[in-house]
């Protein structure tokens, strides 16, 4: 299997960089149980504005939560899409992963079964989330394109495990700041905001959801890998094909 990586996805190819530090190893034995239970608090000690509790909402003012889990060795994922209410939405993903036979549940019907399951709802704003929306509104609101954006309004965590031959990937975000209601982005789609195979290497991605969306990136990243390519060489190659698509759209650039 070959290494498994990370890198921020919408810079221009030139100055793309690694995201983190490469490859991200954890210290287990057994992927599956990593997936299961490790995966799941990744959500802990993140910077505020990133995601759960604190992340920044949508243009309406409603901070919702998009989330991912994937096991490499069986191909079993799960993800929520536009989850309010609940801080730890990738436990939630994990359960759809475990207790259901569907990949991803969204909105309503996502808050609905977790809370079925026991998930804790919380109410999702913090005092910097109210004021950094309050200042948005004051400096352009909805007259602002979602996509004009600083480097602070969109990011997501993502965690690669890798042990021995196996791997797995999850990843949780609240997503762009200020999109309109009901934008989902990359992170919750499998071969998008991430993907994992145990035969070949995991990805997670970060950076402008509907870049990543068009050409599958994280998958598409793999798939090279699987044919030999190394992982810089794989994702300089998806990007390139992101960038092409981006201009067939009119997607503005990334800032």
């Amino acid at each position: 299997m070959r290494e498994s990586t990370e890198f921020r996805w919408g810079a221009p190819l030139g100055s793309a960089t690694p995201s983190c530090h490469l490859p991200s190893r954890h210290e287990t034995q057994d992927l599956s149980r990593w997936s299961r239970c490790r995966a799941p608090r990744l959500e802990e000690g993140t910077p505020e504005g990133i995601e759960g509790a604190g992340g920044l909402p949508d243009a309406s003012g409603v901070i919702t939560l998009d989330a991912m889990i994937m096991d490499g060795d069986t191909l079993d994922c799960g993800g929520v899409g536009s989850l309010q209410d609940i801080p730890r939405a990738i436990s939630v993903a994990r359960d759809v992963m475990e207790k259901t036979r569907h990949v991803l549940l969204v909105g309503e019907g996502a808050r609905q079964f977790a809370i079925r399951e026991g998930h804790e709802v919380e109410a999702l704003h913090s005092e910097n989330s109210r004021r950094r929306y309050r200042a948005w509104l004051e400096e352009k609101g909805s007259e602002r394109p979602f996509w004009e954006l600083h480097e602070a309004d969109h990011d997501t965590v993502g965690m690669v495990g890798v042990s021995g031959g196996s791997c797995a990937v999850g990843l949780s975000t609240s997503g762009l700041a200020w999109k309109l209601p009901g934008r989902v982005g990359d992170s919750p789609l499998v071969g998008s905001g991430g993907y994992a195979d145990s035969e070949v290497g995991a990805v997670a991605a970060t950076g402008i959801g509907e870049h990543i969306i068009r050409v599958a990136g994280s998958h598409s990243v793999v798939e090279g890998m699987r044919r030999g390519l190394e992982p810089r060489e794989g994702f300089v190659m998806a990007i390139q094909r992101g960038d092409e698509e981006a201009a067939l759209y009119e997607v503005p650039p990334t800032p």
